[in-house]
């Protein structure tokens, strides 16, 4: 996989630190995945307005928590 997609993903696995959860998606393709039928077995959060190092502007992200 390359291309912008993996460098954001790459970013994110970086910022679970900061966000202290064990995993982050953005919002968007979080909307697609349960449009598709996806249902999370744990808790989720919607972190508004964020800044995630090396990229571009805020973004809207959803923190899978523990």
């Amino acid at each position: 996989m390359i291309g912008e997609p993996a460098n954001l993903a790459a970013k994110l696995e970086k910022h679970n630190k900061v966000a202290g959860c064990i995993g982050l998606v953005d919002g968007g393709t979080y909307a697609r995945a349960c449009e598709q039928g996806y249902a999370p077995a744990r808790g989720v959060r919607t972190l508004d307005d964020c800044r995630v190092d090396g990229a571009v502007g805020t973004l809207t992200l959803v923190a899978f928590d523990a």
